[in-house]
């Protein structure tokens, strides 16, 4: 059955295996780079306004630490939504390293960072910046 546009060129064993190569060399780079990318990833720890919640993910985004200060204590009936909203912070932050990162990883293939941003809020994004120490 003809498209109409006559017959489509079949490459030969060696282009396919070329392509092939060079697919597996383009897959081992862009692991590699995502390794050290990673490795160089920091710990993302995010404080609460009065300073009396931490909270600290680990390079694969794991909350590792929650500290709560025993002032923090006597608001006890906002205690719970006062730590998920630093978590929530520290979630924030980590986003924003790894739209970084995979960013850096696609080589401006498209625009990661700049959808992340687009979707964040502006006040959420604030936070993370500060966070980050980028204020």
């Amino acid at each position: 059955m003809s498209d109409g546009r006559g017959p489509a060129e079949v490459p030969n064993l060696d282009q396919m295996m070329a392509r092939l190569d060079q697919m597996q060399r383009e897959a081992e780079q862009t692991l590699a780079k995502f390794e050290e990318l990673h490795a160089d990833m920091e710990e993302v720890e995010a404080v609460s306004e009065d300073g009396l919640i931490s909270v600290r993910l680990d390079a694969d985004g794991q909350v590792v630490h929650i500290g709560i200060d025993e002032r923090a204590m006597r608001h006890r009936q906002t205690l719970g939504r006062a730590v998920l909203a630093v978590v929530a912070e520290a979630n924030a932050a980590y986003g924003v390293q790894m739209s970084e990162m995979a960013q850096a990883l696609n080589g401006g293939a498209f625009d990661v960072k700049g959808m992340f941003d687009r979707y964040m809020p502006e006040h959420v994004r604030d936070r993370a910046d500060r966070t980050l120490g980028r204020d």
